[in-house]
């Protein structure tokens, strides 16, 4: 890979770029008016982050978790590569997050008591910066496997739609995040390199937007921006890999070779060599002992 960059102290830099400027109070907010023009005169003390639990991928992960009045809103930046299975990962995310609400201490008696708890309603969005045809809505439903309308109530089933969010139809701060990463594929498709696409969008959009402050006083923004782009780039690999092992496409030479490239982004990404190693033995199924035997090969 080009452009090698060195993240010590990765810890500080965890977040995706999506991650920590949607965790921002101020942009957080900007972005829930964007969702919910009509919800007025909303205040900052409302608001509460949730940390989200990637109970499928811990390494590779863009997303955000709020409550506000009465509303938990997950959101997902899904990037370049459609993933039709992301109505799945949310459920899981779902179910995850009520079960650390109701396990704080004013929900634990009341929850096998008579009365109806009330818990915050759900709302998902997934935000596409990839380029590829989507459609508007993805539906948990389009998963299910087909089987006989049987029962007294055949047509009982949990469903979860989730609006897909792209730059076509946004606005605001959202809108604006679109923005820079597509001026940053564009400029390292022009100039053949991620490090000077990188600083030319922070020299771009340091001034006269939105995100400009974001832009000038976080401190980390470049190595932020950098890392998400660059893991963006490993999941491409790794779905095309799987692919290709999958179709049975390519020799085991083949695959070896990506699973090497992935090791590597993986390291100049900021991963420590373990966490890389568990995140390839997740995504490739390989035997830890295979992996280990293989890297040492390369």
């Amino acid at each position: 890979m080009e452009n090698k960059l060195e993240l010590k102290g990765n810890d500080r830099f965890q977040d995706s770029f999506f991650r920590r400027l949607f965790k921002e109070p101020r942009y957080r907010k900007a972005l829930y008016t964007v969702l919910y023009p009509e919800d007025e005169n909303i205040d900052d003390s409302e608001f509460e982050n949730i940390e989200l639990d990637n109970v499928l991928n811990i390494d590779i992960y863009n997303d955000i978790c709020f409550t506000v009045r009465s509303r938990m809103i997950i959101l997902t930046e899904h990037q370049s590569t459609l993933n039709y299975n992301m109505p799945v990962q949310i459920l899981l995310y779902l179910a995850e997050e009520y079960k650390r609400l109701l396990m704080r201490s004013e929900f634990t008696s009341a929850l096998y008591a008579s009365a109806l708890v009330k818990i915050p309603k759900p709302e998902f969005y997934i935000v596409y910066t990839g380029t590829d045809a989507c459609a508007p809505v993805m539906k948990l439903s389009d998963a299910f496997l087909e089987c006989p309308s049987v029962g007294r109530n055949p047509a009982s089933r949990i469903e979860l739609i989730v609006p897909v969010l792209t730059a076509g139809d946004s606005e605001g701060i959202l809108a604006e995040y679109f923005d820079i990463i597509n001026f940053i594929k564009e400029e390292r498709s022009r100039y053949g390199s991620l490090e000077t696409a990188v600083r030319h969008a922070i020299l771009k959009y340091q001034s006269g937007y939105e995100i400009s402050d974001f832009i000038r006083n976080q401190k980390g923004v470049y190595e932020t921006l950098f890392e998400q782009m660059t893991r963006e780039e490993l999941l491409a690999r790794q779905l095309e890999a799987n692919a290709k092992v999958i179709t049975q496409q390519v020799t085991r030479q083949v695959k070896n070779d990506d699973i090497a490239i992935s090791y590597k982004m993986l390291l100049e990404a900021g991963i420590g060599p373990e966490n890389a190693v568990q995140s390839i033995i997740r995504n490739y199924g390989l035997d830890e002992n295979e992996l280990r035997e293989l890297l040492k090969q390369k």
